[in-house]
């Protein structure tokens, strides 16, 4: 793949945007089930397989990628120098300390799943941070957005979870409220540094196109939804099933746009136009990137 202007990248498909939209909720879930467990009493078996089959969803989709099945281990190799290595090695253990929690219930293997699930989401974020011939990765407000993102979707997954099993939660639907919020925060600033010369004119364009449905379903509707299911205990069912399901495709939608639609590359630059002869060169030229100011 080679171009002069920014085009969107073709080594990173859907298979890996489903990496990033599963494993992030997984992982979430994680997280989000040691903290109920601990301080709700809630019984972590059913959501702790659930997180695992959402993160094993994910690395399968990766692992379609490869062209030869074993060629996965070499992902191992790098971990002082990879962070695709170091969320290999963080997915290892977090199985390893998800399934004890699951086959022999302990608060210790409940927090040290947390740890490696947070891990886990620390190197995926960190993961679209290093690669740097992406705008729309290398910039370090999208470590906050990934993160935020991920424990929003994994508690909308424990609430969805909690419903159907006819049981309200005040306190995780405080948190639902609270991880929007910073999740909304954290989209503001990402969104508003793009636009700020640091991304391709076309990424600025589709960020444009994919703003409102962020807002409104990711954002605005479920914590419209979370905020009326709490002020109003007969439709708090309805409506922390509504603010749930709107936190977790609204998140889904947000990271496929991130990884497949704003994933263009930097282009090419040339400082200063030359010139043949006597004379001064020209101003610099990058094509597909808005004029500095």
């Amino acid at each position: 793949m080679f171009s002069i202007k920014p085009v969107i990248q073709s080594y990173w498909d859907w298979r890996a945007a489903g990496n990033f939209t599963f494993g992030g909720t997984g992982s979430g879930l994680v997280i989000m089930t040691a903290l109920a467990a601990s301080f709700l009493g809630l019984a972590p078996t059913i959501p702790m397989v659930s997180a695992l089959g959402f993160i094993a969803c994910g690395l399968f989709l990766v692992w379609l990628e490869i062209g030869k099945p074993w060629r996965f281990l070499n992902v191992y190799r790098n971990p002082f120098t990879s962070w695709m290595s170091r969320e290999a090695y963080a997915a290892a253990a977090l199985f390893a300390t998800a399934l004890a929690a699951i086959l022999r219930p302990s608060p210790l293997f409940l927090w040290l799943a947390a740890l490696f699930a947070l891990a886990f989401l620390f190197c995926q974020a960190r993961m679209l941070q290093a690669s740097r011939g992406i705008p729309a990765w290398r910039d370090g407000a999208i470590v906050p957005l990934v993160m935020a993102t991920g424990l929003a979707e994994g508690t909308a997954v424990l609430l969805l979870y909690l419903l159907a099993m006819r049981t309200v939660s005040v306190p995780l639907g405080t948190a639902l409220i609270v991880l929007l919020i910073l999740r909304a925060g954290a989209y503001r600033i990402y969104r508003d540094r793009l636009r700020d010369g640091r991304a391709p004119t076309a990424v600025v364009n589709r960020l444009g196109e994919i703003d409102r449905t962020i807002w409104v379903l990711g954002l605005a509707a479920p914590l419209f939804f979370a905020v009326l299911a709490l002020a109003w205990p007969l439709a708090h069912g309805f409506g922390m099933g509504l603010a749930a399901l709107c936190a977790l495709l609204g998140g889904w939608y947000a990271k496929v746009n991130i990884v497949r639609k704003l994933a263009h590359v930097q282009g090419l630059a040339v400082r200063h136009m030359p010139v043949r002869g006597t004379g001064r060169s020209g101003a610099s030229v990058q094509p597909g990137w808005p004029a500095k100011r």
